[in-house]
This record gives C-alpha cells, structure tokens and sequence, in this order.
C-alpha cells in the first residue's frame, strides 16, 4: 500500500474595500476582505476587539467587518513641518480553516487623523508681511515668501499674486499651482519706487485650503546728494 501527505495551503487574503480610507478617532469603517488563491475555503474570523465580522460569503470567500477607530490614538509629529497630523493605525484580522484550524494574520493600514482635523488641504504662508526700503529708480534685496500644504490632501492654488500695485512692487513665479500634503513652494517679492514716499502692496493668495494676502509696505528714498 501506499501514502499520501496532504498539505493544506490556506488562501491568500486580499481587503477588496476600505472605506472610507482615511477617519477621524472615534469613527467607523467597513472593511471587506476576500480569500484568493490556495486550497480550501477559509471561514475569515475575527479576534480583534475593535472589530466585527458583519457578513461571510463562504461562495466567494468574503467576509466584511466593521472597525472602531479608537478614540486614544497617540499622534506623532508625522508630517515634515513637525505637526500633528495624521497616525497609521492596523487592524490585524486573524482567519482560520474550519476544518484543520490554520490560521494567519493580515494587517492593513488605516490613515487615521487627530481629533478636528479633517483629510484636507490647508494653506500656510511665510511671512505673511514684507517691508521694503529702496532709493528711487534702484531695485531692493528681493524677499521670499514660502508657501506650505500643511495638511493631508493636495492644496490647489486658484490665485496668486500679481502683486499690487505693480510698479513698484512685483513677484516671481510659482514652480506650479499644486502642492501635495507636506510640499513648498517660494516665490520673490521686488519693490522699485519710481517716486519718493510711501506705498502699501499686497500679494493675494487663493486656495482650496485657504487664503493668504501677503502685505507690502515699501518706502522710496532719495539718495543724499554728494557733498561739495
């Protein structure tokens, strides 16, 4: 006679669906996990206390479950100007075969935000003020105003600049009108007076996630004539 080994090669698990992708603490998400591949069907359990299977297909192998998203996350400083701003939480999900009780583990990240802060761009800018001081018909030291994406989605600029009123004052370009979450960009402010005196400037900045005007305040001199 002879004999056989059979080796049971548990299915592969693969999350169909997250959704949504990213949450707030104290929220919920679905997530549907899907067996692919292997021998055997898998009845997918459960063994985290935060989530709960909902639905099993055991024709397709799917199991869908429901995940509290704690509401004591600890959040580091995750984004590169040193903020709070979002924390990658796992949800491990343990599934087991009924028949031979293997199991595995699959983990899955979920972006999760801080408490009021919302997946959203958010617009900062610095300085937010210039002051200028040039002798008429001479150009100042240009100035650089930085403009950041702090926060989590892209931050798209509907408009910039120019700088008003133009002359004395103007600005550099842009190196484009996107910025992904934690990207800059800067762009120069020149002040030329074409006259002695005062002059008040500005430089209007629109944004999905807010607006900026940067304010110019410039002074034109007359330069001290030679002595005798």
């Amino acid at each position: 006679g002879g004999s056989f080994n059979f080796n049971f090669v548990p299915p592969n698990l693969e999350i169909v669906s997250v959704s949504p992708s990213t949450a707030n603490v104290g929220t919920t998400v679905t997530v549907t996990v899907e067996g692919t591949s292997g021998t055997g069907r898998l009845n997918i359990g459960d063994v985290r206390v935060n989530a709960t299977r909902t639905s099993f297909n055991s024709s397709t192998n799917t199991a869908v479950f429901t995940f509290a998203v704690p509401s004591n996350l600890e959040f580091e400083e995750e984004d590169c100007f040193g903020e709070d701003r979002q924390v990658t939480t796992l949800f491990p999900i343990t599934f087991m075969d009924t028949l031979s009780g293997c199991q595995d583990t699959l983990a899955r990240a979920l972006t999760v935000s801080p408490p009021g802060l919302s997946p959203a761009a958010l617009l900062a800018v610095t300085p937010r003020s210039l002051t200028f001081t040039a002798n008429v018909g001479e150009s100042a030291e240009p100035q650089t105003v930085t403009i950041q994406n702090r926060g989590t989605a892209p931050l798209t600029i509907s408009t910039f600049g120019p700088a008003s009123p133009n002359p004395p004052f103007s600005n550099g370009p842009l190196a484009g009108m996107t910025l992904e979450a934690c990207q800059e960009d800067s762009f120069a402010v020149n002040f030329r007076p074409t006259a002695a005196g005062s002059f008040d400037g500005t430089v209007p900045i629109v944004t999905n996630g807010g607006s900026i005007t940067v304010v110019l305040a410039g002074t034109g001199t007359i330069p001290a004539a030679p002595p005798p």
